[in-house]
């Protein structure tokens, strides 16, 4: 099941848990992975595989690391809220997330 389609150059396939996706990978001077598919209002990738709804760079992360333990967040490092490339999210607790976003702008 593909949830992304795009066909520009510069895509390659990503596995999200069981469900491939395209992504396009931005160029030379940053190296997100820009999630394709749907996003939310808010910004952030979006996607549901068998009736189930995620968050993309969430997703992107258990596929990387693992679960997230309860009582922490993932921050975007790149500040881009569409990108799910697992070397730009990091695990924080609620608290540094929002020392980092003193707007309350979380990302």
């Amino acid at each position: 099941m593909a949830l992304i389609v795009s066909r520009g150059a510069d895509c390659r396939s990503y596995t999200v848990g069981r469900v491939l996706i395209r992504i396009e990978v931005g160029p030379l001077d940053t190296p997100c992975h820009v999630w394709q598919g749907t996003k939310l209002p808010s910004g952030y990738g979006h996607g549901s595989y068998q009736r189930r709804h995620f968050l993309a760079h969430r997703r992107a992360w258990e596929q990387a690391h693992g679960e997230i333990p309860a009582g922490h967040q993932i921050h975007h490092r790149c500040e881009r809220r569409d990108c799910i490339n697992p070397d730009h999210l990091e695990l924080v607790t609620p608290t540094e997330h929002a020392a980092r976003h003193p707007q309350g702008e979380a990302s």
